[in-house]
This record gives structure tokens, sequence and C-alpha cells, in this order.
């Protein structure tokens, strides 16, 4: 993704967040380590020193089981069956916090895009940079839905952010010297 230039508020505006940026880390951390004290899984003592573990050694893509085998290997934790049914909940809440701080960051800097339904466009897929129409906006995430030409199937869309969208030659505006 690349930097959105905003003369408006200041100049560039901050890269949208994603799943290793520490904000989102730290709240998802903290998610988890609440669930595990809700539950009685940890003492209320222990969870700062249990968030800091659970942001050094976990990753988004892990269920509760690889998430427990790595903090018992390299934290020391002990975990009982409940623990890894907790923590496979850790997932969700790094898709939850990731989708807290995205929807900050677009109203914090009132993040629009500068185009609408309907419009022509080229969006990275797949390593590819592929045409297609815009089909919807979701401006609480900052996204559009675009229907890519190469899609045969009418209810199949690319959720696209507004930064790594691109207007199609023929869409742009030319201004030429009279």
């Amino acid at each position: 993704m690349r930097p959105i230039n905003c003369d408006d508020l200041g100049g560039w505006i901050p890269l949208r967040p994603t799943y290793r940026d520490p904000a989102v880390v730290a709240e998802a951390c903290e998610s988890t380590v609440a669930s595990l004290v809700r539950h009685g899984l940890l003492q209320k003592e222990e969870a700062d020193d249990a968030a800091y573990e659970l942001a050094r050694y976990a990753d988004y893509l892990e269920d509760g089981y690889q998430l427990a085998k790595k903090l018992e290997d390299r934290a020391h934790w002990d975990p009982s069956a409940q623990m890894v049914e907790v923590l496979g909940g850790h997932a969700s809440s790094w898709v939850g916090a990731l989708i807290r701080q995205v929807q900050e960051w677009v109203r914090l800097y009132e993040i629009w895009p500068p185009f609408s339904v309907g419009t022509r466009v080229a969006v990275p897929w797949r390593r590819r940079v592929e045409p297609g129409t815009i089909a919807r906006i979701f401006p609480e995430s900052g996204e559009c839905a675009v229907r890519l030409d190469i899609e045969t199937r009418s209810d199949c869309y690319a959720a696209v952010a507004y930064e790594a969208i691109d207007l199609l030659a023929t869409d742009q505006v030319s201004i030429s010297a009279s």
C-alpha cells in the first residue's frame, strides 16, 4: 500500500493498519488475556506479562493448539485443554482488533475514495493487476467491492483498499493544451 497525501490534514496520512501493527497486536493480546483471566486460567496479576509474551510469540494465523504449544515451549506456560480452547479465539481477537484500528484510521483521517460506484479501475489481484468495476463502497473500512473482469461468477467481488486502486486510463481525465 502506498501512503495517501492529504494537504488538508497537514501532509501524509500514515499507512493503513495491518495485522502486524503494534496497536493491533496489543489490542488483540489484551483481549485474549482478558478472556483467559475471565475463564480463571490466569490471575489478574499475570495479565501484563502474559500479554507481553502473547504479543512476542503469537501469530494471527495460529490455532489454539499451535499457540499453546509455542507459549509452552518458548514462554514456559503450562496450558490446559481449556486454555487451548480460549487461545483458539485469539485469531478472532486479532481480526477484531484490526477491524477496529482500520475503522479508527478511516475516521481519524477522513478517508474517502476519489471515485464512485461504476468507476472502471485496476486493482492488485493474485500478483497481477486486473481491471474491474467498483460495485460497492465500504466507507467504514476504507474498501471497495470490485467486480473483476476476469471473474465469470456474477456474485464474486474483491474487497480492495482505496489506496490500492488505480483508475483505468480510459476513465482518467486528460488535460490537453488548447
